[in-house]
């Protein structure tokens, strides 16, 4: 009987050998991952990233589990030629428990620049004198036209500039809010 043992703790994610078969010199016999410390990489549009930095917070999530945070460690230098992405990188430290593994897609929430927000695409409205623009809450009931400068978009996700922290951006009905304007 063999025992084969890893240099560090870490979760067989897959056995490439069978029982019996004749394996080569450093043939990899398992494929290990380390499961307190993960690696996730997110392709993003090139003005998009060119909002990260390393260091920023990133927020991971797989489905409806819970969030498990960790910071952006590199933004790559080269649009990748199949989805002119840019690579970022982030490292996390999941929890004992996560439901989070090697392989999944997952959701991924990034600390962009001080100057630079998020909202779903379907809260800005084109503006009559050009650019765009976005509602906001002033006061329950009450909102106001913000213009908005376009910094890059993702999916439905568009990160704009211009708006203050905190702003409560309207997402839905921002066509008939368009219509009452004078």
């Amino acid at each position: 009987e063999l025992v084969i043992k890893a240099s560090a703790a870490q979760q067989v994610m897959e056995r490439m050998v069978e029982l019996g078969q004749r394996v080569e010199g450093a043939a990899p016999l398992f494929k290990l991952a380390r499961l307190d410390e993960m690696l996730v990489d997110v392709q993003m549009a090139p003005e998009l990233a060119r909002q990260v930095a390393p260091g920023r917070a990133v927020w991971v999530r797989q489905g409806e589990g819970a969030e498990v945070s960790g910071q952006v460690v590199s933004v790559g230098a080269r649009v990748n030629e199949g989805n002119q992405g840019v690579s970022v990188r982030a490292r996390l430290k999941p929890a004992a428990g996560s439901d989070l593994r090697p392989g999944q897609w997952v959701s991924v929430r990034l600390q962009l620049n001080a100057r630079a927000h998020t909202v779903a695409e379907s809260a800005l409205v084109s503006l009559a004198q050009g650019g765009e623009g976005v509602f906001v809450e002033a006061a329950p009931g009450r909102y106001r036209l913000v213009g908005v400068r376009v910094l890059g978009r993702q999916a439905t996700t568009v990160a704009v500039s211009g708006l203050s922290d905190g702003a409560r951006v309207v997402v839905r009905g921002t066509a008939a809010l368009k219509a009452l304007l004078p």
